[in-house]
């Protein structure tokens, strides 16, 4: 959503970065919305949605249509944070994984 907002502000005819933004925020917070439900399965699917159109996006107009050497700032933080957030959820599903099997050995004993 601020990266939206953020192109709105600094490119003129910035309305349609300014909806992408707000769209797939609002999807983040779907997801979000979902977890705090107790519906992890659907909550990451929705994220992983979200991160693979959202990175995917920035990736591909940063690297391939500009040229990286020609990306903005606001593209490359999008991705960084895309990363980020892929590998905290990657932890927490790995970390939430363990934590289960665990329970289990325990349980069998």
């Amino acid at each position: 959503m601020a990266s939206g907002v953020w192109r709105v502000m600094s490119a003129e005819g910035g309305s349609t970065g300014l909806w992408f933004g707000l769209v797939m925020g609002g999807v983040a917070w779907l997801s979000a919305a979902l977890y705090w439900f107790r519906q992890s399965v659907a909550a990451k699917v929705v994220a992983l949605f979200c991160l693979v159109v959202v990175g995917g996006w920035f990736t591909y107009e940063s690297c391939f249509r500009k040229g990286f050497a020609n990306a903005e700032l606001r593209q490359l933080l999008v991705i960084f944070v895309s990363l980020v957030v892929a590998f905290v959820l990657s932890w927490i599903s790995l970390a939430g994984r363990s934590r289960s099997q665990k329970k289990v050995k325990a349980d069998e004993v």
